[in-house]
C-alpha cells in the first residue's frame, strides 16, 4: 500500500507489523557522493543478497529482496515458482541468483511481480537501472515490458534510462537493512525491533529526503497484511 507521508499521525494509520518499505528515490549525483549507512557483505549470516543485471528490473528485485528476506511474514505458496526459486538460489553467489533469475524459465512466471509494482507505486513500473551492469536478457526485459504496459503507471521501454530507483527498507536480525542490487552486499542503517521498524525506517527515508531536498521524486510502498485506511 501507498505511504503518503511520513507524519507519526499517518503511518500510525497503516496496519501492522510492516514488513517491508519499498523506496524509490531519484539517483543523482548529490546521492552518489552522499552515501548514506554502512556496507555489509553480501555474505552476512542470514541474509539473502542479489545483484541487479538487467536494466530497469530494480523494482524486481527489491521485491524478491523483501520476500527473501521476509519469509516469516511474506508467505508463499509452498512449490510456487518462487518458492522453487529461493529454494535454487539459497546457496548461490548474487550474481549467481541474478543470471538464474534472467531465464527464461523464471522471467515469464515473474511478470506478477512487476504488475504489483505498477498497481501500488508511482514512477515506472521497474525504477532505473541506476548504474546496474547491462546483460543479454531480452526475454526478461520483454516480461516487464509487457507486464507494465497492463499496469495503471506509465512505464518506460527496456531502452529507456532513468534515474528512478528502487530499493528494500527491512528489519533483519534487529538492524534496518537497506537492499540495493546495484551494490555488493546490503546496507545498515542502525537499530531497530518489529515494534518501531515503520517509525525507524521512515527516519531513514528522511535522511535520503534530506540529501536531496531540491527534488520531489520520493514515493513509499509499504507491504503488511490488511486494507489500507487511505
Amino acid at each position: 500500500m501507498d505511504v503518503f507521508s511520513l507524519d507519526k499521525e499517518l503511518l500510525d494509520m497503516l496496519p501492522k507489523p510492516v514488513a517491508c518499505l519499498l523506496f524509490i528515490y531519484p539517483i543523482t549525483d548529490k546521492s552518489e557522493a552522499a552515501p548514506i549507512g554502512e556496507k555489509l557483505p553480501a555474505s552476512t549470516e542470514g541474509v539473502y543478497f542479489m545483484k541487479q543485471t538487467v536494466s530497469n528490473a530494480c523494482g524486481t528485485v527489491a521485491l524478491l529482496h523483501a520476500i527473501a528476506n521476509k519469509r516469516d511474514q511474506l508467505q508463499i505458496e509452498k512449490d510456487s515458482t518462487l518458492d522453487k526459486f529461493f529454494a535454487k538460489t539459497k546457496d548461490s553467489t548474487p550474481e549467481e541468483r541474478a543470471k538464474i533469475m534472467e531465464t527464461d524459465e523464471v522471467q515469464s512466471r515473474l511478470k506478477f511481480i512487476a504488475k504489483l509494482l505498477s498497481s501500488g507505486a508511482s514512477g515506472s513500473v521497474s525504477g532505473g537501472v541506476g548504474g546496474a551492469r547491462r546483460r543479454d536478457a531480452t526475454g526478461l526485459n520483454t516480461a516487464h515490458e509487457s507486464a507494465a504496459t497492463e499496469g495503471q503507471t506509465s512505464a518506460p521501454d527496456r531502452e529507456s534510462r532513468t534515474n528512478l530507483h528502487y530499493i528494500a527498507l527491512l528489519n533483519r536480525g534487529g538492524k534496518i537493512l537497506e537492499f540495493d542490487g546495484r551494490r555488493d552486499g546490503p546496507v545498515s542503517h542502525g537499530d531497530t525491533n518489529e515494534s518501531n521498524f515503520l517509525a525507524d525506517s521512515a527516519t531513514v527515508v528522511q535522511k535520503f529526503m534530506a540529501r536531496q531536498s531540491d527534488d520531489l521524486n520520493f514515493s513509499i510502498v509499504a507491504l503488511a497484511k490488511g486494507e489500507s485506511p487511505f
